[in-house]
């Protein structure tokens, strides 16, 4: 009786937030998502935000496949909770839903699918919308391994032509709109109703207290005031992680129980590159994706990448599990990693440390650019669902509500808990900003693997000489399929 009581406490504490936004007392949110939060008062005349009901979803049972089982590691932990448990973002999912099913009467369904079988979710989607039968209202499915190849099958719906998606709001990742489109249609969406998408950014972890017991701070500088400054380069982040390389056994060679200035897994190189403001696939006036692999530009940052790894002395090459031991253990300054690997893989270590974005290649650079990895997590409604203005207001609640439930647990989880570091609270805004998700990571071609497992020795210009006619016939398939959707 006492967790009834608690549960309809909590029901009744969000149905009210949500019912003061729907009254007008202020304007919908933003983020670091796609912006700059703004609480600022507006008009009581104003059309309301969310409406007070909405009966077209009244008794609807709300069925979303994702990609994965309870136990992936990419599982979608954020759409479905089933009880509060005093872990943050699942009670803040919890109240989120609940207070939403009891304002508008509907039930959410999470239908799971095998993390790893990218394949067989394709066939999944591919079969229900032969079949012509509703089964799914939305997926949240893998951006390059499943969302790519449904959309050039014609398999997903264009979402610019649900009317009940408010596009233009900031809880929806404006950046990510604006890449993925191609010919003004989006096929794919995310936003504040899911905290994946910021979980797979890429970004250097420094070591606060080795930073200060070298003196590093007092010769060259602390990494956040460069970021603040708008000079954080990656020579900068060499020259720091110069300073802190040490032979600990004084074998006189740098060996894995050594302290390196920077521990980094080389397929993720490719991170490297986009921080530099280059990109694979640019757009044209009209929407339409153009190879851009190739600049002056791309081919300085690939030489720049080159000689920083090629410093084998101060810098550690290694795939995942050592190099979160070596920092971990206190062995290196820096360590490339992802949003998730704060809250888990650096989770409890016995020094302080920060967060900041990938450095920019040189200070020309107008923003920093945070990559996000290609096995990020994003929304589509399959071209079966029949109820599709309903799944669209649905979706824009979620993520609506999750600016003042999901986003701030995700914070105070990733930051409050791990790191007790206001510096990096604040960089987190600015890698957040700065998150870019290329078009070529939901339309391969033929990029990837350069990039990623070829940045030590590759040759931009011979490379690009070997795959740009291969690419860009790609390109045309795209573009050729995706006009074929209605």
């Amino acid at each position: 009786m006492k967790k009834f009581s608690s549960i309809m406490l909590i029901v009744l504490s969000v149905a009210m937030i949500l019912s003061m936004a729907s009254c007008g007392d202020e304007t919908p949110k933003t983020n670091p998502a796609g912006g700059t939060q703004s609480t600022a008062p507006v008009s009581s005349e104003e059309k309301p935000y969310l409406p007070d009901s909405y009966p077209a979803v009244e008794g609807m049972e709300f069925n979303i496949l994702t990609r994965d089982g309870e136990t992936g590691f990419w599982a979608v932990m954020d759409l479905v909770s089933e009880e509060l448990n005093d872990e943050p973002i699942n009670d803040a999912v919890f109240e989120r839903n609940a207070a939403l099913e009891s304002k508008y009467g509907f039930k959410i369904n999470r239908i799971t699918d095998d993390a790893s079988a990218y394949a067989a979710c394709i066939t999944k989607i591919e079969n229900v919308n032969k079949s012509g039968t509703e089964t799914y209202h939305a997926v949240a499915i893998n951006a390059m391994y499943t969302a790519g190849p449904l959309a050039k099958s014609n398999n997903l719906v264009d979402l610019k032509t649900i009317s009940t998606l408010d596009l233009e709001q900031d809880f929806w990742n404006q950046r990510f709109i604006k890449n993925m489109s191609i010919g003004n249609k989006l096929f794919t969406l995310t936003g504040d109703l899911t905290v994946t998408y910021h979980d797979v950014a890429w970004i250097q972890l420094f070591n606060k207290d080795l930073l200060e017991e070298k003196g590093i701070d007092e010769e060259i500088g602390n990494p956040h005031d460069f970021v603040n400054e708008g000079t954080w380069t990656l020579e900068v982040m060499d020259k720091m992680g110069a300073l802190a390389k040490e032979d600990l056994n004084g074998d006189g060679k740098m060996s894995a129980t050594d302290r390196f200035g920077y521990a980094y897994a080389p397929f993720n190189n490719y991170a490297l590159y986009y921080a530099g403001g280059n990109q694979v696939l640019g757009k044209d006036e009209n929407d339409l994706p153009v190879l851009t692999v190739y600049s002056t530009k791309a081919v300085e940052t690939v030489e720049k990448i080159k000689e920083m790894v090629s410093k084998t002395d101060s810098n550690r090459s290694d795939y995942g599990g050592p190099n979160t031991i070596i920092f971990n253990e206190g062995r290196s300054l820096f360590v490339n990693a992802q949003m998730m690997g704060v809250r888990t893989d650096h989770r409890g270590v016995e020094f302080d440390f920060g967060i900041v974005p990938t450095p920019k290649i040189d200070e020309s650079q107008e923003e920093y650019t945070n990559v996000v990895s290609m096995s990020a997590t994003v929304y589509a409604i399959p071209t079966s669902c029949e109820h599709r203005e309903e799944t669209g207001f649905l979706l824009n609640a979620l993520s609506y509500a999750s600016q003042d439930t999901l986003l701030p647990a995700y914070f105070d989880t990733t930051f409050g808990i791990v790191t007790r570091d206001p510096d990096s609270e604040a960089a987190l805004h600015k890698i957040l900003d700065a998150s870019y998700f290329d078009l070529s990571f939901m339309y391969e071609v033929g990029w990837m693997v350069p990039l990623m497992n070829e940045m030590s020795s590759l040759d931009l210009s011979s490379k690009y000489d070997s795959l740009k006619d291969s690419s860009q016939a790609i390109i045309d398939e795209i573009v050729e399929s995706l006009n074929k959707t209605e």
